[in-house]
């Protein structure tokens, strides 16, 4: 809740900002404090962001690794990224090797976590992975669906209207930290399903028939998918066919 604070206080300060920009620091400020408790200034967060952007746009470039390229670019940031999250590991592990009390986060975890059938612990380079995978999907899809809920309240103020008495009503029943008590909150939950339901941050999700089948279309008609064919499911199109193109959050409450 205090870091929320901190950040808002600042798009308040600023009184305009880049929503995209701003959600994505918060969001990946969330994952470094809240979820792994990476011990950083906040200088060296917005750098370490930085660099995880620069990765990202690599990562969905032309993969050419020579200088000028932003594949390039992004083998090179993400070094940099997996050289500062091992040294976090190793410091972390060494914590918990002399007992020293460390905190209950996904890095927690990932040390102690032991094969069922083996016994054996993550590698370092498993959870370094783990980590980086943790910081690329939070990163994108969260400030992603927070950016597409702004615009959507902007565009549909008697939504936005009720989220907020709620908010008020709460903060004033419950007191200014209401937020740490996790209180219901219908109109603002279904504001946040409406948008993942319109916008998803995840558009597709790609499979590969294990055998052949028969898929019905609903429509009387059918289609035959081959074994080892890729099925693409667009999360996007049954979310609008369910429910219409219209953002409606009340469908929710």
């Amino acid at each position: 809740v205090e870091l929320i604070d901190r950040h808002v206080g600042r798009w308040v300060e600023a009184g305009e900002i880049v929503g995209f920009d701003c959600f994505k620091m918060l969001a990946f400020d969330i994952i470094c404090t809240a979820l792994l408790h990476l011990d950083y200034t906040d200088e060296q967060k917005r750098f370490l962001e930085q660099q995880l952007r620069v990765f990202l746009d690599g990562l969905f470039s032309a993969p050419v690794d020579l200088p000028g390229f932003a594949f390039h670019r992004g083998l090179k940031a993400r070094a940099f990224i997996m050289k500062e999250v091992e040294r976090a590991v190793v410091q972390r592990r060494a914590d918990i090797d002399k007992g020293v009390s460390v905190p209950d986060d996904l890095l927690k975890l990932w040390i102690t976590a032991r094969d069922p059938d083996t016994g054996s612990a993550m590698t370092l380079e498993q959870i370094k992975t783990q980590v980086l995978l943790m910081m690329f999907a939070g990163h994108d899809t969260t400030s992603t669906v927070m950016t597409n809920l702004l615009y959507y309240l902007n565009h549909h103020p008697a939504a936005a209207a009720a989220a907020r008495a709620e908010q008020d009503h709460l903060a004033a029943t419950l007191g200014e930290h209401y937020l740490a008590l996790d209180p219901p909150m219908p109109h603002t939950d279904a504001l946040v399903k409406e948008t993942l339901r319109l916008t998803p941050p995840v558009t597709a999700l790609t499979k590969r028939a294990l055998r052949a089948f028969t898929l019905d279309k609903g429509n009387g008609e059918a289609v035959h998918v081959p074994a080892g064919a890729v099925v693409l499911a667009s999360i996007a199109a049954t979310h609008a066919r369910g429910g219409g193109s219209e953002f409606e959050p009340e469908r929710w409450v």
